[in-house]
């Protein structure tokens, strides 16, 4: 029961005894928008209209037979990228790919591109030692002009990933990618779709960017479209709305639309909604509004104003959040019993680790507070040129909202929520500069700390990164066996690392590269280290000598990029990470602590990269 000091930078330490279905079709004039996912389906056999200037229709070849109609229910029934796709040039030669099973196809194939980007060629961890980059297949555009490598891509279109191998999989997206682009060209049609349809074809757009070319009037339909609703259907209903930040959110994924009047526009009015005491418009929305400005930065006058009002709006939840959970009752309380008799101790130390012999940038930054009957302990590790001050930054964002998380088996959400809504508070806070710095973060709550009872004691973990939080156990033995008794670790937290094989599946659906960095030739004159321990930004050096090393890294997708170099699946900050799928989203977990469960440590990686989870908890053994 007492903190750790030593090798390590920081460490506390808290101890004590869519089920999709069809929609009808609707009259054009009578079909509302709805946050729904399913949308209505919308045939192309008989579209009107003109098509629109600012680029040419790419069409097929020749006119396909009409076999039988397939819809998204056949695609929802392929679990592997080559029946999806097989299944999807079915569709495609039927001319019977709707709008709603398009929509469908985009938010189905990162997931499925993901999953067979890992699976390739054998284990994932060896292609990443050869130094193999990882990313989606890449998916075409356009049509070749060559009438050669067309008629060849068209029969690959047909065979869909039954016989055409990889190419022949990711060629029959062009099926959906017609499909979108014959609702966008027609005004009545694009009015017709609703926000959601919009948000999966931006952030599918933005996020994986196919081509090249990247089909940029795509991305700026879809942005003048929700834009013009929001400007012109009065009061959005909040599931609309939370569709409308994903709209903009894939606009500035995409790295093209610097300028676009969505992002303010979508800014203000989740401003207001929150004002007005919206109650069902979640934390994801509001920070798919905020990571849309940080992507856009430096900001405009407008765009200012409006990160500024969503700032502030954000920070006013916390404070007029009521404080009538099991804190507020507990705060002050003390008992004489305890489990085993003795009081809970909260110890913590935060030290400055060294390299070569140098002492390194301390940029960690922790909470720790131990009232009445709960205990709560908030790690922050930053990294980055600026990890320090986002460290600090977050961990004061995240302050606001820790009194006012419910206890019980609700405690782990109200964690990872102030976790996510301290990232909103960091991305639009103009003073701190989080482009390539960032932190990881692990949230602890112990409560029922003063009951004699064991089965009082609840446990609750959220946590983004590689801060690490782990428990000793502690079993009595018989007086017969040799010592009197047996201790155990919990790994309480998992690292969130690129080479995790679900985490890279979702990072490269969400549009990143996975590869280790490329070794420098010879180090620069006068260089010096970041202080970051190799997590993050700039990873990739220009100067390249032979080979790959260090930790398997988060790039942005295409072989050139050269950031932002994570070597991290999740944290916060991070606004380049974040906008090729570094997640904020915390991982959670929740317990019952039993009698034998007698200490608690959460630390950075500056322990836990140098001490195994049992010799930590050898250190804090000898003082029980």
């Amino acid at each position: 029961r007492i903190g750790l000091c030593g090798g390590g930078e920081l460490r506390a330490m808290a101890t004590g005894s869519c089920t999709l279905a069809p929609t009808k079709k609707r009259s054009r004039t009578s079909l509302p928008d709805s946050s729904a996912t399913a949308v209505a389906a919308v045939t192309f056999t008989q579209l009107a209209g003109k098509k629109r200037s600012g680029h040419k229709k790419q069409t097929s070849p020749s006119n396909p037979p009409h076999p039988p109609p397939h819809g998204e229910f056949a695609l929802a029934e392929a679990s592997t990228l080559e029946d999806f796709m097989s299944a999807l040039s079915g569709a495609g030669q039927a001319a019977t790919l709707d709008a709603s099973a398009a929509a469908f196809a985009l938010r189905r194939l990162p997931e499925l591109l993901g999953a067979e980007a890992v699976a390739e060629r054998g284990a994932l961890a060896m292609r990443l030692e050869a130094g193999e980059g990882i990313e989606a297949a890449p998916l075409r555009s356009t049509w070749p002009d060559e009438p050669e490598a067309r008629a060849e891509l068209w029969q690959d279109c047909q065979l869909g990933g039954a016989d055409g191998g990889r190419r022949g999989c990711t060629s029959a997206f062009l099926w959906v990618h017609e499909r979108i682009e014959e609702v966008l060209d027609d005004q009545e049609l694009r009015e017709m779709v609703q926000l959601s349809w919009l948000a999966d074809a931006a952030m599918f757009y933005g996020c994986l960017r196919p081509g090249p070319p990247l089909p940029l009037h795509v991305l700026e339909d879809c942005g003048d479209e929700a834009l013009r609703r929001l400007e012109h259907q009065g009061e959005l209903s909040e599931g609309d709305l939370a569709q409308a930040c994903r709209v903009g959110c894939g606009l500035a994924m995409s790295q093209a639309f610097a300028r676009h009047g969505l992002y303010a526009t979508v800014a203000e009015c989740v401003a207001a909604a929150l004002k007005a005491g919206a109650r069902d418009l979640l934390w994801q929305p509001i920070h798919d509004a905020a990571l849309a400005l940080a992507l856009v930065r430096p900001w405009t006058a407008e765009a200012t104003r409006s990160a500024l009002a969503l700032s502030n709006a954000v920070q006013a939840i916390s404070m007029a959040a009521p404080d009538d959970g099991d804190e507020a009752v507990s705060v002050g309380r003390q008992s004489n019993e305890y489990v085993g008799g003795c009081a809970p101790v909260l110890a913590c130390s935060s030290i400055a680790g060294e390299r070569n012999g140098e002492t390194k940038e301390n940029q960690d930054s922790f909470h720790a507070k131990l009232e009445g009957d709960i205990a709560v302990v908030v790690i922050v590790d930053g990294h980055g040129k600026r990890g320090s001050a986002v460290a600090s930054a977050f961990r004061s964002a995240v302050l606001r909202y820790l009194p006012h998380t419910p206890g019980g088996p609700a405690a782990a959400e109200g964690l990872a929520s102030a976790i996510l809504a301290a990232d909103v508070v960091l991305l639009l806070n103009p003073q701190i500069d989080s482009e390539l710095s960032g932190a990881t973060c692990a949230a602890v709550r112990v409560e029922g700390l003063s009951s004699a009872s064991p089965n009082c004691r609840r446990l609750a973990v959220a946590h983004v990164g590689d801060c690490r939080a782990i428990m000793g156990r502690r079993e009595e033995l018989g007086q017969s066996e040799a010592g009197s008794e047996r201790w155990s670790t919990v790994r309480l937290t998992e690292d969130h690392r690129p080479s995790d094989e679900a985490e890279a599946a979702r990072l490269i659906a969400a549009g990143g590269r996975l590869q280790k960095a490329p070794l420098l030739a010879q180090p620069h004159a006068g260089r010096k280290n970041s202080g970051d321990g190799g997590k993050g930004g700039h990873a990739g050096d220009s100067s390249r000598g032979q080979g790959y090393g260090g930790p398997t890294r988060l790039w942005h997708r295409g072989s050139g990029s050269i950031a932002p170099g994570l070597a991290m699946s999740r944290g916060v900050g991070d606004i380049l990470g974040q906008g090729c799928g570094l997640l904020p989203e915390a991982t959670r977990s929740e317990m019952a602590l039993g009698p034998g469960d007698a200490v608690i440590v959460v630390a950075s990686d500056g322990v836990f990269d140098v001490l195994s989870d049992a010799e930590v908890l050898h250190c804090c053994r000898v003082f029980w």
